[in-house]
């Protein structure tokens, strides 16, 4: 019987404890995955079922924010594992797929059928979603140049940089400007000078502020 959710709660107090012991370590890895794995299906079940259903939502199996949260924050858990291990191909595909399921999953439930990764859901009431997203995006491109993943490397950039210059002159801001580090900022060539001295800036104050 596959108990991943009472599995995991004792893992992750026993990795809380000693994050350094590597059997600790692989049984969290394998038992956040088996949590990905089972959330997943039921995703993918209700995603088949929308779009078999006339695009009604009206399936047989539904999928709450809740339940899509947690699948979100488990795959972003399981790609830091991957980024601590140095392994960037994995963690960039549970990074992929966290954003590609929270997007779809978002535009269906505000009734757009936009299927672009790059939507800004900062003006809608899962305004809550959008620095969440944005960090995974971020997070996407360091793991795209780590593994030499070319191929969408630019892409990624090119969305990281329009959600930066998007939430710019936005109240905030500051929260979204701080996922992306001042040094990050300087040496991605996606980002410009001008936006990054604005980063710089986010921190500083906040230095100054605390």
């Amino acid at each position: 019987h596959k108990n991943a959710e009472g599995a995991f709660g004792t893992l992750a107090q026993a990795y809380g404890l000693d994050p350094t012991s590597p059997k600790i370590s692989a049984m969290f890895e394998s038992c956040l995955g088996l949590k990905v794995e089972l959330a997943e299906g039921r995703y993918y079940q209700w995603k088949n079922d929308y779009l078999n259903y006339s695009n009604d939502g009206n399936g047989v199996v539904s999928v709450s924010e809740k339940e899509l949260n947690e699948l979100f924050q488990d795959r972003m858990g399981l790609s830091s594992l991957f980024i601590d291990r140095e392994y960037y191909d994995e963690a960039g595909e549970q990074l992929r797929k966290a954003i590609e399921e929270a997007t779809f999953w978002l535009n269906r439930s505000l009734l757009q059928n936009n299927d672009d990764d790059n939507v800004d859901f900062s003006s809608t009431r899962f305004h809550h979603w959008q620095p969440l997203i944005d960090r995974a995006q971020y997070l996407l491109y360091r793991t795209d140049a780590a593994c030499c993943q070319w191929d969408t490397y630019f892409e990624n950039g090119d969305r990281l940089r329009k959600s930066l210059q998007l939430h710019d002159d936005d109240d905030a801001s500051g929260a979204v400007a701080r996922m992306l580090h001042p040094f990050d900022a300087l040496k991605f060539p996606c980002i410009s000078l001008e936006l990054a001295s604005d980063i710089a800036r986010t921190y500083a104050t906040r230095a100054l502020e605390s």
